[in-house]
């Protein structure tokens, strides 16, 4: 469906006043459409658009839909917005009643940069929490939330930071997985929502380096896969996986220690090809990718910097009209130096 087609729907449900139009290259009709979505107030603007792109509740939560509206009120330009929604639609895949094996689920996580809240409104302990809530927990503070925290930071018993800790532990109890890190290397890392906890598939090898265990083939059959990446729900064919296009692991969103990290795969496929990167902070920075085809077996390394935080391998496979076999023998991480 085009943009074009689109803005004729909103136009359709949502009648506004006929307005003069500009030369944008469109046709007369797609102008003056053009014209009268992006004419309207921010809030309805955001809702508009979101109706257009049947999201649902949860790709696009009532606390999104506020903070759009803020930042069309505070100058973001209406396009990035637009780029904003289109995000929210293609990065979820659409709902399929009872799943399929090939979906790759699990419940959205929040990476939390310390410093990213911290200096949130310093003037302002409530718009501060407001913030923190809706960014980590999709909601506002409670009233009697709003109070204590408000409470104990004028009273400066509680500082910023240990707020954002505790407003992550709260979405874990609440069932919103989220973890925390900080610039400072010299944070606290006993809190078990510090990213730099050690994931479930860490280990050391026989030379006493950090090892990261993602899949390995067991010698009586089978494979061990650590609990905290995501990964397809494989059909298990000819001694191997049967899956779909789509996301085949990612994981496991950790801080790890700085570095050069190698990492070996050893997968077994026939004639197709897996795209495989590794990401940090949230998939902002691309440490490396690479297509491999067909049965590979080798290493690469990559270079782990202090401000390298929620490290994901990750592995895809796409462009196949026909399911993917893949025998993965082992897939790990190493410190090397």
């Amino acid at each position: 469906m085009t943009i074009a087609t689109q803005l004729k729907q909103l136009e359709e449900a949502f009648a506004v006043p006929d307005e003069a139009s500009i030369g944008l290259g469109l046709s007369t009709e797609d102008n003056d459409t053009l014209k009268k979505v992006f004419s309207f107030a921010p809030a309805a603007f955001i809702d508009a658009w979101a109706r257009a792109l049947a999201l649902s509740e949860d790709e696009l939560t009532v606390a999104d839909r506020e903070l759009f509206a803020r930042a069309i009120k505070g100058g973001t330009d209406r396009l990035r917005i637009v780029n904003a929604l289109y995000s929210r639609k293609w990065a979820r895949p659409l709902p399929l009643a009872g799943g399929t094996a090939h979906d790759i689920c699990g419940a959205q996580d929040q990476m939390v940069l310390i410093e990213n809240l911290e200096h949130f409104a310093p003037d302002d302990h409530a718009a501060f929490l407001r913030y923190a809530f809706r960014q980590i927990c999709a909601r506002d503070p409670a009233p009697t939330e709003l109070l204590a925290f408000d409470f104990d930071l004028r009273r400066r018993v509680l500082e910023r930071r240990s707020a954002i800790k505790k407003i992550v532990r709260i979405a874990n109890q609440e069932g919103r997985p989220a973890l925390w890190d900080s610039l400072n290397l010299e944070e606290d890392k006993s809190d078990p929502a510090c990213a730099r906890t050690l994931p479930t598939g860490f280990a050391y090898d026989e030379n006493g380096r950090e090892a990261l265990i993602f899949v390995r083939a067991m010698s009586e059959g089978g494979w061990m896969v650590a609990p905290d990446i995501l990964r397809q729900a494989p059909r298990m064919e000819q001694r191997g996986w049967v899956l779909s296009d789509g996301w085949v692991l990612t994981g496991p969103k950790r801080s790890l220690r700085p570095g050069t990290w190698r990492i070996d795969l050893d997968i077994l496929q026939q004639d197709q090809i897996l795209h495989v990167d590794v990401v940090a902070n949230s998939g902002l920075d691309v440490l490396q990718e690479l297509s491999i085809c067909g049965p590979f077996a080798g290493s690469f390394c990559i270079d782990l910097a202090s401000h390298h935080r929620f490290v994901e391998l990750r592995l895809l496979a796409r462009e196949t009209a026909k399911p993917v076999w893949i025998d993965p023998r082992n897939i790990s991480m190493h410190r090397v130096s």
